[in-house]
């Protein structure tokens, strides 16, 4: 049995564990540990910011249920992977009442805007849960202050590391470009809003991912630009089509102020079309995601 020996206090024992290597331990007690290891082990993952720990989470929840699953789902919740809701929304209807009030609360304490359709359907349907599901809305409905992670695989993820050429969008840059927009129609161009705030382009890059450089963003998708005739740049189309983020509606937010801070004109409140087109409650796009048919 492992030691007791990595504390409790996330600013002391926990984090001295997780520098000391607690992240390689986490992950071997996961496997080979008992009930108790186990235990021990969410509490180190719950301070970690490395992407495998996400996975990690999902084969404990794969492999056992009961209080340790829903353990595993609060843990989740803190290290704040926008990758984590598909698969806990494709687990719902297959686990019992308290892992479906995991996985409510959650979405309460993870505020992910991309929930809000299941929210709703879930209180049509009236299940067992309402009040916890309605606060649960309350707080993910319109929710902008929410970053998204890269769902693709590790080896796209260290590709986007090392890439160059992305273009801050500015009036001066959009015509410094100019050729190289132009040179890579019809496409749309592939653009991401980073945690900066700053919108970038990919110009000849067409990976939201590579655009990144592998980074979170609070939003993504795809846009096109033309002068008007008064020689100012605007917005023609603009939508959140990423098949690498999957970022809400409601990331339009970022994208408004990033451009309205440049001076580009973008003459609507919501993006020319949304993506996917029947919300990411939908059990066919779900399908794709972990625990889902078509995974």
């Amino acid at each position: 049995m492992a030691s007791d020996g990595f504390g409790t206090d996330r600013n002391g024992g926990l984090y001295q564990a997780l520098q000391n290597g607690g992240l390689q331990t986490a992950r071997e007690l996961l496997v080979t540990g008992d009930l108790h290891d186990k235990s021990k082990a969410l509490e180190i993952l719950r301070i970690s910011d490395e992407r495998s720990v996400c996975g990690m989470l999902f084969d404990l929840i794969q492999e056992v249920k009961g209080d340790l699953a829903e353990s595993a789902v609060v843990t989740l919740a803190s290290i704040e992977d926008s990758r984590a809701l598909f698969p806990l929304l494709n687990l719902f209807s297959d686990r019992g009442p308290s892992f479906q009030k995991a996985v409510l609360n959650y979405i309460l304490e993870t505020r992910d805007p991309r929930a809000e359709h299941f929210l709703e359907e879930y209180l049509a349907a009236e299940g067992e849960f309402r009040d916890l599901a309605s606060a649960a809305l309350g707080s993910a409905r319109g929710n902008f202050d929410f970053s998204y992670k890269f769902a693709g695989d590790s080896s796209m993820y260290e590709w986007a590391l090392k890439q160059e050429g992305q273009i801050l969008v500015t009036p001066d840059n959009l015509d410094l470009h100019k050729g190289v927009l132009d040179e890579n129609q019809p496409k749309p161009q592939t653009y991401i809003v980073g945690l900066d705030g700053k919108l970038l382009i990919g110009g000849l890059i067409n990976e939201h991912v590579d655009v990144a450089k592998g980074g979170d963003v609070v939003a993504a998708g795809e846009i096109e630009f033309e002068k008007d005739d008064d020689g100012l740049w605007q917005v023609e189309y603009v939508n959140n089509r990423s098949n690498g983020y999957f970022p809400g509606r409601s990331s339009f937010y970022h994208v408004k102020n990033a451009l309205t801070e440049q001076g580009i004109l973008l003459n609507r409140e919501a993006f020319d079309r949304a993506f996917p087109r029947n919300g990411y409650s939908d059990l066919e796009f779900l399908s794709l995601f972990r625990f889902g048919e078509n995974y």
